[in-house]
């Protein structure tokens, strides 16, 4: 069974649990953006850890190429499934190599839901376990044209807790002080107020800083709980 054969498989398990009448609200709430079968996480967890446990002899040989054609399908729960096998399999596997696949796979149907999960868990952890560029990295997605690698540079450190690279962090937070878009924004807001959770005093010395360079929202994000 090759990678395609694979996707087939999964498409048809998660369709036969799927309810239509989840279809609009499903799609609503990601506003049109991608089509859905119509199940939920919880369900759609559960077929995906059976399908795993089914296929695995032959799925983990090839994750990266079976969620490469899980994102070219347009369904949305897929890409949830796929990238949350990828973080299964390839957990302190990934290459130096990697990088650029795990930004093509960012770059492929991108929304806030697949690249909030991809910049927290999957180049959260290939940053974990390739550093010797990854300053260089971090600046080339900070930097870079498209706001969802934008986004996944300011919010891969979101499960390091006490491990942030802090200058870092700042200095993501900073490039885009100015930008207007919501989505960096509220990453912003957002990278701090989980930073704040392990080093509250430095996160108020920065908002404290950059108080009038800051936006209102990732203002009120990041000193929620402070």
């Amino acid at each position: 069974m090759d990678a395609h054969e694979l996707v087939l498989t999964l498409s048809r398990k998660l369709k036969n649990h799927a309810t239509e009448e989840n279809v609009i609200p499903m799609q609503a709430y990601m506003r049109d953006q991608f089509p859905f079968h119509g199940i939920k996480s919880e369900a759609r967890k559960a077929v995906t850890k059976n399908f795993y446990n089914e296929h695995k002899q032959v799925l983990v040989p090839q994750v990266r190429e079976f969620a490469m054609a899980c994102f070219e399908q347009p369904y949305r729960e897929l890409h949830y499934s796929a990238q949350e096998l990828l973080q299964r399999v390839q957990k302190d596997k990934w290459l130096q190599s990697d990088f650029d696949y795990l930004c093509y796979l960012a770059l492929k149907h991108p929304w806030w839901d697949t690249i909030d999960f991809i910049a927290k868990h999957l180049l959260g952890n290939y940053f974990t376990l390739h550093t010797r560029d990854k300053k260089r990295q971090i600046a080339w997605l900070n930097a870079h044209g498209s706001l969802w690698l934008n986004r996944s540079a300011i919010l891969h450190q979101l499960s390091y807790k006490q491990d942030t690279d802090e200058e870092l962090l700042y200095e993501c937070c900073r490039y885009h002080m100015k930008d207007p878009e919501f989505f960096i924004q509220k990453a912003i807001g957002w990278s701090l107020r989980e930073y704040a959770k392990v080093n509250p005093e430095s996160v108020v010395q920065f908002v404290t800083r950059h108080e009038t360079e800051m936006s209102k929202l990732a203002y009120r994000e990041a000193t929620k709980h402070l």
